[in-house]
């Protein structure tokens, strides 16, 4: 028999000596950043393994600030087949020109087939909101092709939100947001099941990815990685507990 003590609003994440992830099934990396290096590595999944600093992310008390190629968190999480990659993150440059955008979390890389996958944000002129986009690569008819899954809705992506993506069993590819604040879903979800997707053999970063059409700087504050694709409803509780994190620490999302 267990006693568990709840603390409205509290964070003891730094503190933690254990956790009870609120989905977890599949769940390989869960990080919130801030505090210390230290802290901002550490795997809180149940038997995942911590990640390392490459170059110098700069850690403040709620996040960590990366620098695409330069600065970031790298896993030791492989990408899969199914796939669940959320993110709560901010871009810090005007998101215009590949060493300005953000890519927020991934392994994309240009090394043939097998490219990754990748969560960024872009823009085409600086009168236009940002475009939130996944990417993952696939064969086409024998022929290697990159899919992306933009969203329709522009968002302000200067200011810390809730975003995810995911890959599907039935071959759905799927990126999404969060209005802040309301909780709002902004989604796209494409139907990819006529290709044949390409898994990255390469672990996970957080704050880039080793590709370089995409590593601007941002600001993140939580990561989790899922070996699959999480329901609506596992989305809307890990939603609710990630907000109850962050507003901890001052982050509205």
């Amino acid at each position: 028999m267990a006693t568990i003590i709840r603390v409205a609003g509290a964070d003891f994440s730094n503190n933690a000596i254990g956790f009870i992830p609120p989905v977890a099934t599949g769940l390989e990396g869960w990080f919130q950043m801030g505090g210390s290096l230290s802290q901002s590595l550490r795997n809180l999944a149940p038997g995942g393994e911590d990640a390392e600093a490459v170059g110098s992310p700069a850690v403040s008390a709620s996040y960590i600030s990366c620098d695409g190629l330069v600065d970031y968190i790298a896993t030791t999480i492989n990408e899969t087949a199914g796939l669940t990659l959320i993110v709560v993150g901010r871009a810090t440059g005007d998101v215009l020109t590949p060493a300005t955008r953000p890519a927020f979390i991934g392994n994309y890389g240009a090394d043939g087939v097998n490219r990754g996958a990748m969560m960024f944000a872009s823009a085409s002129s600086s009168a236009q909101a940002a475009i939130l986009n996944s990417a993952g690569a696939y064969v086409d008819n024998g022929v290697d092709s990159q899919s992306l899954a933009p969203l329709q809705t522009e968002v302000d992506v200067s200011v810390f939100r809730f975003m995810s993506m995911s890959f599907d069993p039935g071959g759905n590819q799927r990126t999404a947001t969060r209005t802040p604040g309301t909780g709002e879903v902004i989604e796209r979800v494409l139907d990819r099941s006529t290709l044949t997707r390409m898994v990255r053999d390469a672990p996970i970063w957080i704050g880039g990815t080793p590709g370089n059409n995409s590593h601007g700087p941002c600001d993140v504050a939580f990561a989790a990685i899922y070996s699959r694709a999480v329901t609506a409803a596992e989305e809307n509780t890990l939603y609710a507990d990630i907000k109850a994190r962050m507003a901890a620490r001052g982050i509205t999302i």
